[in-house]
């Protein structure tokens, strides 16, 4: 009779992880998402946990994105810049204005 090795593989889905503060996603390689775009926590202190976003993917081409601040931010994916918009796209994210920026495609 021949020795036999059985290997029980089992498969679990890491559920989506809610982004309670600006370091709950993974650095640069997640953003905080919310209705599939990103967004900032820091914008929107004090949020109940069903008003906040869960980790998602990095910026996609023209999507905003947050960079330049150490508690929050939104990289771009690979390829992509996070650049401010043409003058006049100010946004008002929360109680703040600021130039809105999006991720755009590395210049060559």
């Amino acid at each position: 009779m021949a020795d036999s090795a059985y290997v029980i593989v089992t498969w679990a889905q890491t559920p989506a992880r809610t982004c309670e503060w600006a370091y709950s996603c993974e650095w640069e390689t997640q953003c905080c998402r919310k209705d599939d775009k990103p967004f900032s926590v820091y914008w929107y202190p004090g949020l109940a946990l069903d008003g906040l976003g869960e980790c998602g993917p990095l910026g996609r081409e023209d999507e905003e994105c947050f960079t330049g601040m150490s508690i929050d931010y939104c990289n771009c994916a690979e390829g992509l810049t996070c650049r401010p918009e043409t003058p006049g796209s100010d946004v008002v994210i929360g109680f703040f204005t600021y130039v809105k920026h999006t991720c755009q495609r590395d210049r060559q």
